[in-house]
């Protein structure tokens, strides 16, 4: 018979451990409080000052569930609260038993980021479990993956206790700060491009010779000045486009003003990325605070750059060329 993948056996075996735990306490096992209202099932009434323990806690939109083990994986106790400050305040007053103590919170860079952080400025140690390992460890259990919160907090305990090399959540800092200001940026800059198009569509309508796509606030606004409908539809149209022209020259401010703070904070980094060719402050912040879709964007932009305003750049190109890769193939080489 096949033996199973070592991390599927100390899967397997804490997670059914921790349905052991849970299915035997009652007839239908641990009850969690409902509603606002929290309850804690405390599972072992031993001096709690002795352990070291992991708290798992599985973030939801509108409850929370923990689940308190300690190095045996003995449960100690168990809460689910409400998404609110109370329910915050009642998971803290539970950990506060166990002076020795680190958080594993699934998904703390995404669904349970909030959390995390708060965890973090009120001086908690905090672990991120991925989700994807959180859910293979029920699905090795149960045979599917359905989420039932009792259970995936001490889920996610367990595998806090058993996996070597978990993220350590940090406070949010200089990368986080540039990804908000470059989302922030895109968004802007992505509603000007509409609003443009809208403009430009008005101005066809009014003007006999139309008007160039590359509009900027003060030439579509001489362009409009030429402009003299006399029927109702031609009138409503020249007020229309004269709206997105005001709307177009305060994103102009926007964009401006956020790209300035993206090089303030960019540059208070150190970074050494505007040093490269056709890299600046802008992308350069981009390429700081990017996930990794936004990441290979940016440094396939910065390389194509490269590749037209520096020499190295051209004659790297080349000698990929001339090695047989295919035209896109060398931006990631």
């Amino acid at each position: 018979m096949k033996r199973l993948p070592t991390k599927v056996v100390w899967l397997l075996s804490g997670v059914r451990a921790a349905v052991r735990c849970l299915a035997g306490r009652g007839s239908r096992g641990v009850c969690f409080a409902r509603g606002r209202t929290a309850r804690s099932v405390v599972t072992d009434r031993r001096t709690k000052e002795q352990y070291v323990v992991m708290i798992g806690l599985d973030p939801a939109k509108h409850s929370h569930a923990m689940a308190v083990l300690d190095s045996a994986e003995r449960q100690l106790a168990a809460l689910q609260v409400a998404n609110d400050n109370d329910g915050y305040r009642a998971m803290l007053r539970l950990a506060r038993r166990w002076p020795q103590r680190t958080w594993a919170v699934e998904g703390a860079s995404g669904v349970g980021t909030h959390l995390a952080q708060r965890l973090l400025a009120d001086g908690e140690s905090v672990l991120d479990v991925p989700p994807k390992l959180s859910t293979r460890a029920r699905i090795f259990d149960t045979g599917h993956g359905r989420k039932n919160d009792p259970t995936d907090a001490r889920t996610i305990a367990v595998v806090g206790l058993r996996t070597a090399g978990l993220r350590q959540v940090q406070p949010d800092g200089d990368a986080v700060a540039l990804k908000l200001m470059s989302e922030r940026r895109r968004e802007l800059v992505r509603t000007r491009t509409q609003t443009v198009n809208r403009l430009h569509q008005l101005l066809m309508e009014l003007i006999p010779a139309g008007a160039s796509k590359d509009l900027t606030a003060s030439r579509a606004k001489a362009l409009l000045a030429t402009a003299r409908p006399r029927d109702v539809a031609g009138r409503t149209r020249r007020q229309l486009a004269a709206d997105f022209i005001d709307d177009v020259a305060a994103l102009d401010r926007k964009i401006k003003d956020i790209e300035k703070r993206l090089a303030d904070a960019a540059t208070a980094t150190g970074t050494t990325l505007t040093d490269i060719v056709e890299i600046g402050p802008v992308t350069a912040a981009a390429i700081l605070g990017a996930g990794n879709r936004r990441l290979n964007h940016a440094l396939h932009m910065a390389a194509l750059s490269n590749k037209r305003h520096d020499e190295r750049g051209r004659s790297y190109y080349a000698r990929k060329l001339a090695a047989g890769k295919a035209r896109r193939a060398h931006f990631g080489a």
